[in-house]
């Protein structure tokens, strides 16, 4: 049986310690619900940071977490191809490491849906140097918890663990993808637990997201495990498994207390004997649609009234979305606006594949009302922009003074390409996003590249499903 990941499974052996549930952007794996961490992982003793008269977050005077900006952190692509960000955070004797790998449910082929969600459960067996559920048994071992998060376009392996531990979770993750595992009991045992696992509930059909962000994979669910996957041979789940999941698409971040430098000395001894490969640049971005009107794209859902934009993979756009987001739904019906006329923002979120999501009604003319509401944040009517951007800066900078959810943070930094960064050791504020609100002149708006989000030719509309077949305008 499947050892457990820091969750409840449906049957099988005792769960060990709790965890922390995954982000709301991702599936949390696998469906029981996951109690919160334990008590020593939040820092209690630290307030939410106050506003000043000017409305801008008063930093703490004795704050020596990464939360403060000035802090630099360590960002390099090792020759074997391997992305590693380390963050220095003295708040708690505790470290997070996470290991994203760029791929996700949407890489899946055509006649084999499920494929990548089997696949990131099957890492969880083994390898030469760990027995199947090894990794996860040395994390509770230590006291520390473990998970598993599960996304369109990127899967994180998580821990959290005594910070004395730091070398052996980084040694274990720069193994986890070598030689894994691979018999057919075991494949069938993965496969028994990626199907249990349950799928995470969008608030924007499939059809519209998929549009958005122009990936056809994202038209299907991903999660349910095909028998196409299931009857898969030994052979062939260990060729998708070296082609999907390598180091050369993978990102290492570790928040520990111990200098950047001294963490990324560990780091780079831990994959030196992996062979020099080019980074693998999973280009995902997507070039905003111009123009008066939005697309169209019919879904089987009802969802008249629904626009939907893309959110990049970049921890910086994603919170200035969350800001726009947010103005949009600081705003008061006008007077000419007849009084059943209602426009709402909500966001699903995700590290690499988000979608902001405005949904009319009311009004004889959807378009109208949604392009309305968008002029009138443009223009910062009542300030609701710079009010949004503080209440959202401020937010992000409480968040991230834990371990987890920073390293979570700075794995959705934007991916760097065959192009290593430098140099290594740069501002910690260069891959944070609430940085860039912080920063910002409240008078000057959105920056340009996020001004499509104010923009309703850059949305995707639903339209009927008796209508434009193939999938609406291009």
């Amino acid at each position: 049986m499947m050892p457990a990941v820091g969750w409840t499974a449906p049957t099988g052996p005792a769960a060990p310690a709790p965890v922390k549930s995954a982000p709301k952007g991702e599936a949390q794996s696998p469906a029981d619900p996951v109690p919160a961490l334990p008590p020593a992982a939040v820092d209690v003793a630290n307030p939410p940071p106050a506003i000043d008269d000017t409305g801008e977050p008063t930093p703490d005077d004795d704050d020596t977490s990464a939360a403060d900006g000035g802090d630099m952190l360590a960002d390099i692509v090792l020759p074997c191809g391997v992305r590693v960000i380390v963050a220095q955070d003295r708040s708690l004797p505790v470290a997070a490491v996470v290991l994203a790998v760029e791929t996700g449910t949407e890489d899946d082929p055509n006649d084999a849906p499920g494929l990548v969600h089997a696949l990131a459960y099957h890492l969880l067996q083994g390898n030469r140097e760990h027995a199947p559920g090894g990794i996860t048994r040395m994390v509770h071992g230590g006291g520390g918890v473990a998970q598993l998060a599960i996304g369109p376009a990127q899967i994180r392996y998580e821990s959290v663990l005594p910070a004395s531990m730091l070398r052996e979770s980084i040694a274990a993750e720069a193994s986890r993808l070598r030689a894994p595992t691979v018999s057919a009991p075991l494949w069938n045992e993965t496969v028994r637990f990626a199907r249990r696992d349950r799928a995470r509930t969008w608030s924007a059909p499939a059809a519209l997201r998929a549009a958005a962000h122009q990936s056809d994979g994202l038209r299907h669910d991903g999660h349910p495990v095909s028998e196409a996957v299931a009857s898969l041979s030994e052979r062939a789940v260990a060729s998708h498994l070296a082609e999907r999941f390598g180091y050369d698409r993978a990102t290492l971040v570790v928040v520990a207390p111990d200098p950047p430098d001294l963490v990324l000395n560990l780091a780079m001894a831990a994959f030196a004997d992996l062979p020099a490969a080019a980074r693998v640049a999973r280009d995902r971005s997507v070039t905003p649609r111009r123009g008066a009107t939005p697309r169209t794209a019919t879904t089987q859902a009802q969802a008249p009234g629904t626009f939907v934009w893309p959110i990049p993979g970049d921890a910086r756009v994603q919170a200035w979305a969350t800001v726009v987001c947010g103005a949009i739904n600081r705003l008061r019906r006008v007077a000419t606006e007849p009084a059943r006329v209602r426009v709402r923002c909500t966001i699903d979120d995700d590290a690499r594949r988000g979608v902001m999501i405005v949904r009319a009604s009311g009004a004889d003319d959807l378009q109208t009302a949604v392009r309305d509401r968008l002029q009138r944040v443009r223009d910062d009517e009542g300030g609701s922009l710079a009010k949004e951007r503080t209440v959202v800066a401020a937010g992000l900078r409480h968040e991230l003074r834990m371990p987890l959810p920073l390293a979570r943070h700075l794995a959705r930094a934007r991916p760097p390409g065959p192009t290593p960064p430098a140099p290594p050791l740069r501002p910690a504020d260069s891959l944070r996003g609430d940085a860039a609100l912080r920063s910002a002149d409240a008078t000057a708006g959105v920056p340009g590249d996020v001004a499509y989000l104010l923009e309703l030719g850059a949305a995707t509309m639903a339209a009927p499903v008796d209508a434009a077949p193939g999938g609406g305008t291009p």
